[in-house]
This record gives structure tokens, C-alpha cells and sequence, in this order.
């Protein structure tokens, strides 16, 4: 792999991270009168069918591929696994939260989502997980667990850990079913089929569920964001992405959501900040250098 389509893969990646980092900061402006999982679903309702659009409006071009292409019937359950990925995380992720707090909630999902990831890469598409990774996971998991914990009290409940772990299993199916996807289909094309998918799984709850908080133009508009950047484009940037980039190493390129969020919270929710606050986000930056440079040495 030549260092432009590195450079591209991190670009992606970093992109799709800065975009879901936003997420919590613009749901807690616009959209705090319903339910959380609820502004999950409607970011699939809304991202997919748009990215759909877009795919019949310019043409896209599928991949070359390369010796034996996968079967249909790979493709479809790479399809399934994806969409059955993101339904997991919009409701495990929500109710973990819910049961056991920001901090320990956020720390669990997205901090066991490289681990997930690393082991499906390995198991599903042969990726070696090397030192790099191992040091690279270990540096970025610090970071996290000293955002996690910065102004917040930490509650363990079982039941709301476990769901925390699903919800970062599902974020890590995503990323490995979706690297199967573009492997004969184009990024845009991919990830409109995956998040409609998951829309429509959700949809009969959406429909039976008290909408009446999303009726004013703030959450309107908090949607319609949440629906095209946070989702459609940043989950458009991470497929993209893993056509340059291995599994495991994208899955650590993502705990930048976290530090993004944190600097959004800080600057526009007014959260503290603190020694703890900055040191955690050094370690998650040193965690995506090394995965930057041990990718380097190996193009």
C-alpha cells in the first residue's frame, strides 16, 4: 500500500471520527425531549436514504477486485451483520448510559470497540495484530478512561456493563462486515444499504414511540444534521476508510470520536477541564501516532 492511499485511509477515518464526536454535543442542543435511542434510530432513518440518493443521482463505481470476488451469499450476510451492528449500538449504547453514567458507559463501548475489532479483523480477514496494535490500543484506552472519569462518578452495574459491551461488539461488527462490503461495492453505495437496513429494523418502534418532542424546529434541524453529517457522511468516510485501512487500525483511529466529543463539551457545554482532561487526550493522540507511524514503516 503506497503512502498516498495512507494517507487517504487516516484522512477517512479521522474525518468520520471528528463528525461522530459531534454527536453527543448536538443531541444534548437539540433533541434531549425524547429518548436516545430514539435520535439513533432517526440518524439511520435519515442517513440512508440519502446516501441511496445520491448513489442514483452520480454513478459509482465498484471496486476492481482481485482474484476469487465473494459469493452473493457473503455479501448479503456481511450486509446483515453491518445493519444488525449499528441497530446494536444505537440501543445497547443508549441504555448503558442510561444505567451506568457517561463515564463508565462511554469508557466500556467505545473503549472495548478496538479490542472487538482487532479480534474480527484477525478472524474474518487474516490482519495481524502486532505490538504496534497492542501499544497503540493500550495508549488510546488510557486516554479514553481519563476523559471518562474527568468531573463525572463512575457506577458500576452489571447488566449496564454488559450492554456497554454489546454496544461496542455491534460498533465493531460494523467496521468488519463493512470492510467485506467495499471489498466488490462502492463506500457510498455500501453504507446506504447497511444504514437503511438498520432504519427499517427500527422503524416499527420509532413508529409506536411518543414523538411529540420532536416537533419543534431545534430538534428538526438537530435531526436533519445528525441525520446527513453524523451519520451518512461520517459512516460514508469510515467505509471509505477501510479500503485503505486494516480493521484493527481503524477501530483506534476512531477513539478520536471521544476526544472530539470532550473538546466540544468542554467548549460549548461548559464541562471541566483538567490536568486529567489533557493528559487523556495526549495518550489518545500518541495511541493514533504510533498506529500513523507503525503503518508507515510497514509501507
Amino acid at each position: 500500500m503506497t503512502p498516498k492511499q495512507l494517507f487517504r485511509g487516516y484522512a477517512f477515518i479521522l474525518t468520520a471520527a471528528v463528525l461522530f464526536g459531534t454527536t453527543g454535543t448536538a443531541r444534548m442542543l437539540g433533541t434531549c425531549a425524547v429518548a436516545p435511542w430514539i435520535t439513533g434510530a432517526f440518524r439511520l432513518i435519515i442517513g440512508g436514504p440519502i446516501l441511496l440518493g445520491i448513489c442514483l443521482v452520480f454513478k459509482q463505481t465498484n471496486p476492481k477486485i482481485t482474484g476469487k470476488p465473494p459469493g452473493p451469499g457473503r455479501q448479503v450476510f456481511a450486509l446483515l451483520g453491518a445493519s444488525l451492528g449499528v441497530v446494536a449500538f444505537q440501543f445497547a449504547f443508549f441504555e448503558a448510559v442510561s444505567r451506568t453514567g457517561v463515564a463508565a458507559g462511554t469508557l466500556v463501548a467505545i473503549g472495548s470497540a478496538p479490542v472487538f475489532a482487532g479480534l474480527l479483523g484477525a478472524l474474518l480477514h487474516g490482519e495481524t495484530l502486532d505490538r504496534n496494535w497492542a501499544l497503540s490500543t493500550l495508549l488510546a484506552l488510557s486516554g479514553c478512561s481519563l476523559l471518562a472519569i474527568t468531573g463525572h462518578t463512575v457506577a458500576i452495574d452489571l447488566p449496564g456493563l454488559g450492554l456497554a459491551l454489546v454496544a461496542g461488539s455491534g460498533y465493531a461488527l460494523y467496521v468488519a462486515a463493512g470492510r467485506s462490503l467495499v471489498q466488490t461495492m462502492a463506500p457510498a453505495k455500501a453504507v446506504g444499504l447497511v444504514l437503511t437496513v438498520g432504519g427499517l429494523i427500527m422503524l416499527p418502534l420509532v413508529w409506536t414511540s411518543d414523538l411529540s418532542g420532536l416537533t419543534e424546529p431545534r430538534a428538526l434541524v438537530t435531526l436533519a444534521y445528525l441525520g446527513i453529517f453524523a451519520t451518512a457522511a461520517s459512516y460514508y468516510c469510515l467505509t471509505a476508510g477501510l479500503v485503505h485501512i486494516p480493521i484493527s487500525r481503524a477501530a483506534i483511529l476512531l477513539l478520536a470520536e471521544p476526544l472530539v466529543g470532550s473538546l466540544l463539551g468542554i467548549c460549548l457545554l461548559k464541562e471541566p477541564f483538567s490536568l486529567q482532561s489533557a493528559l487523556g487526550m495526549a495518550l489518545i493522540f500518541a495511541g493514533i501516532a504510533v498506529v500513523a507511524v507503525g503503518q508507515g514503516i510497514t509501507a
